[in-house]
């Protein structure tokens, strides 16, 4: 098993990279949205560029998230119970809250560990079951990833590249990724 990159490593690394991501992909979120956003540094820097949107409703597993995402973005922010595990400032657990059957999002938000021309993965067994869920609760996903994640294959696959709409990175995807990524219609968007 591939232990996790502790957070504060992760937040700092890439992190003008990271910034660029999270504004290309706020662009792709409207107001009134329901949102799914996992853990991750990539996704905290999306949290934080939401300003410009209203009403959201947002469902995240990451600790660090609440105090990011601006005040007036918000309509409301859940955050979802489970394992803490304080080095990945995550909880880790089942995608729903006491006594609802489940719960419906417009968007998947989530960073991932690597992508490869086989899918997302990650290095957590149980976090990899959590992102699934939130992938499978949401009309769609978008994954953010780094240009350091391509070709990076971890211990635990999230899902296959056809159930992934988006993908949005700081660098166009090596040939062999980018010719994966259009046969199962992901649309990249680069930012720049």
């Amino acid at each position: 098993m591939t232990a996790d990159t502790p957070f504060d490593q992760r937040l700092n690394a890439q992190h003008t990279a990271k910034t660029r991501i999270g504004q290309a992909a706020v662009g792709l979120i409207s107001s009134h949205e329901t949102l799914l956003i996992n853990g991750g540094s990539t996704t905290l820097a999306f949290a934080a560029a939401l300003g410009g949107l209203s009403s959201l409703t947002i469902v995240t597993n990451n600790l660090s998230l609440p105090a990011a995402v601006p005040s007036q973005a918000l309509r409301s922010l859940y955050l979802l119970g489970g394992e803490i595990r304080g080095g990945a400032q995550i909880t880790v657990g089942p995608v729903g809250f006491v006594g609802a059957q489940a719960i419906s999002a417009d968007t998947a938000v989530i960073g991932v560990g690597g992508i490869t021309p086989k899918g997302c993965w990650t290095s957590n067994l149980a976090e990899a079951t959590m992102m699934f869920s939130m992938i499978a609760a949401a009309r769609r996903a978008i994954i953010l990833a780094d240009s350091s994640k391509f070709g990076h294959h971890a211990f635990a696959k999230v899902v296959s590249l056809e159930q992934v709409a988006v993908l949005v990175t700081d660098a166009r995807p090596p040939a062999d990724l980018m010719a994966a990524l259009e046969a199962a219609e992901v649309h990249v968007i680069v930012a720049e």
